[in-house]
């Protein structure tokens, strides 16, 4: 949201908002996946505003990063190795296999919320195939009891 409206604005957020917002973007970099999107880790709500990868050729990654490319005139790559300790969040690539790891807590005092029980899961690539996701995600549902499995432990791949 804060990107759209950076772009319909035309000019610069304060200093502190723009170098935030540049960092959101880079976050997003660094954990694209094998398939364009970001790894699954937890809920799948997409915090979306408009559904531009519905009518883009390209995954939601790939919308976003172009969308930023034009706002903020800048490329934004993945970086082999991104640490992110406040959000709980790293990623490593080492030859043909890319890592990605949550170790962010849960949410609400340990109820899951968006932060599930899924602290230490793992996605695993190899040569840009999936190896490891995370069967836990899933998009959000009014059914509670589904909700409650897909936030437990036994829904995702941890440790």
């Amino acid at each position: 949201m804060a990107l759209l409206f950076r772009l319909v604005l035309g000019s610069s957020f304060p200093l502190v908002a723009e170098a935030r917002l540049r960092d959101m973007c880079q976050i997003v970099a660094d954990f694209q996946d094998a398939t364009g999107d970001v790894f699954s880790i937890g809920d799948d709500d997409s915090g979306r505003v408009l559904a531009v990868d519905f009518v883009s050729s390209c995954g939601r990654v790939e919308s976003l990063l172009r969308l930023a490319r034009v706002a903020l005139r800048r490329e934004f790559k993945p970086a082999v190795t991104a640490d992110y300790r406040d959000s709980g969040w790293c990623v490593r690539t080492a030859g043909d296999f890319r890592l990605a790891v949550e170790f962010g807590g849960v949410g609400l005092c340990g109820g899951g919320a968006h932060a599930h029980n899924d602290d230490f899961s793992l996605c695993l690539e190899w040569k840009g195939q999936p190896v490891i996701v995370d069967p836990g995600t899933c998009l959000y549902t009014g059914d509670a009891a589904a909700r409650n499995r897909f936030r437990s432990t036994l829904s995702h791949n941890t440790l």
